[in-house]
């Protein structure tokens, strides 16, 4: 027997110490069970073993000391593993593949420093106490995945990442990182040096502009820089990364300005967030020409005027957010054609009249979160709604009439729909780093997708 495949099958217990005997398999998977242990000395009696898939079961305690010199493709990812990475991992010298994510792991990750084979890292969601320089990794210019998101690592974002030649997926979000983005790293890149197509650095404390150059990164289809201390103006050379599908640069000290225009070249956009970045002016008419657009993020800017009739080109839009702007006038009669629409925020504006156009002729196809000013302080429905809106003394009517909100609010009352809605692209590299749902946190999952996991195959590119 040299293949075994038990994929999902509900198994229990500990991997059986008998699977020593099984000493001509190269490919064992046992991945998405329920199993609770595994012994170290068994499976390293299988001397021939290429590749082994233990992720997304409940085995606790520290990680396994392998000594499978034929190993290229080891999976412990969703796990209980605790505990700091073995000595004994440096042994695995032809590994290409190593996924340690999603477990409570801690310590150093010098050890892996020698392993200049890997080609597919993921790290994240763990505790690992480290600090990442310009030497970190320096030497595995085979690396094609690095996921070392959600890890507590500290330090800077290394300037040779940008000069790997295979590397396509970087997500060092949701860290300690500070400093500038290496500008003159990324501004040397070209066509032949980078194939970087996903870059993931949200929710650090990374100072500085948008460096110069970041238009040389052509590959590029995903880029999140938000809830970052970045500063300057929003760059224009954005404008000509054409391949964008993913632009989220919210939430960061960026200067004041207007929509920027070079966004209507970027026609393969999916999902922008533009949230929390001092913008003013009107919307403009050409956001109607986005219309590959499922999500559309302009809330808590400064934005004004009326909102334009294109915005009802944007018949894909799952998600729009709109609110806590100085926005005016009628919802267009053109969001009937937002049949998609599931999220609609456009509470503390100055919006009036009804919204028909949204919710008349859904029938069963409710929006699942729907906030505008629809509530009074004497209204009895509203307060059904959001609960106690009482305590000013004068009359305040609704600003809008809304039959299917799920949520009302009162301009005055600033508590209601304060939770901040953002919508980070938590990649996974079991669902091929591909949108499978948006998670905003307090305010509950949209669309989720039940099963996003590739084949085992699928994941390590096996034929």
């Amino acid at each position: 027997l040299q293949i075994l495949d038990l994929e999902a099958n509900q198994l229990g217990g500990p991997i059986p110490s008998s699977f020593k005997f099984l000493n001509k398999m190269t490919l064992l998977n046992l991945r998405r069970n329920r199993l609770t242990g595994i012994s170290a000395d068994a499976i390293n009696q299988m001397d021939k073993l290429a590749a082994l898939a233990l992720d997304s079961n409940m085995i606790p305690g520290k990680l396994p000391e392998f000594n499978l010199p034929n190993l290229y493709g080891l999976t412990l990812s969703d796990n209980a593993f605790t505990g700091q990475i073995p000595i004994s991992m440096a042994g695995l010298s032809n590994l290409e593949m190593l996924a340690l994510d999603h477990n409570k792991l801690t310590g150093s990750l010098d050890i892996l420093e020698g392993m200049t084979h890997l080609t597919h890292v993921y790290l994240d969601n763990n505790k690992w106490d480290h600090e990442i320089n310009d030497g970190f990794f320096a030497g595995h210019e085979n690396i094609t995945h690095l996921d070392m998101s959600n890890c507590s690592i500290r330090g800077i974002v290394p300037d040779h990442f940008f000069k790997f030649p295979k590397l396509e997926v970087l997500d060092l979000s949701r860290n300690l990182l500070e400093g500038d983005l290496p500008g003159p790293a990324i501004a040397s890149t070209n066509d032949t040096t980078t194939k970087l197509q996903y870059l993931s650095l949200h929710s650090n404390n990374i100072t500085g502009p948008i460096p110069q150059g970041i238009s040389k990164l052509k590959s590029l289809k995903h880029l999140d820089l938000s809830v970052n201390k970045m500063i300057g103006s929003i760059n224009e050379e954005l404008g000509e990364l054409k391949g964008l599908e993913y632009l989220f640069l919210g939430n960061n000290d960026f200067s004041a300005g207007k929509l920027p225009a070079w966004l209507q070249n970027l026609t393969n956009l999916e999902e922008l967030s533009l949230k929390n970045n001092n913008l003013s002016g009107e919307i403009p008419e050409w956001i109607g020409e986005l219309t590959r657009l499922v999500l559309l993020d302009l809330g808590e800017n400064f934005l004004n005027g009326t909102l334009p009739d294109s915005m009802g080109d944007l018949t894909k839009l799952w998600i729009l957010i709109l609110n806590s702007n100085n926005l005016r006038g009628s919802i267009p009669s053109s969001f009937r054609q937002l049949e998609y629409l599931e999220t609609l925020l456009i509470d503390d504006n100055s919006f009036k009249g009804n919204t028909a156009p949204v919710c008349e002729g859904r029938g069963m196809d409710r929006i699942t979160h729907f906030v505008s000013d629809c509530a009074s302080n004497s209204s009895v429905s509203a307060t059904a709604v959001s609960g106690s809106i009482g305590g000013w003394e004068d009359p305040v009517l609704a600003e809008i009439e809304c039959e299917c909100c799920t949520l009302c609010c009162l301009d005055e009352d600033i508590t209601c729909n304060d939770d901040e809605w953002i919508a980070h692209h938590e990649g996974h590299w079991q669902s091929g780093y591909e949108r499978v749902y948006w998670d905003f946190e307090e305010n509950g999952i949209v669309s989720e997708v039940t099963d996003a996991y590739d084949t085992l195959a699928q994941a390590w590119g096996l034929p």
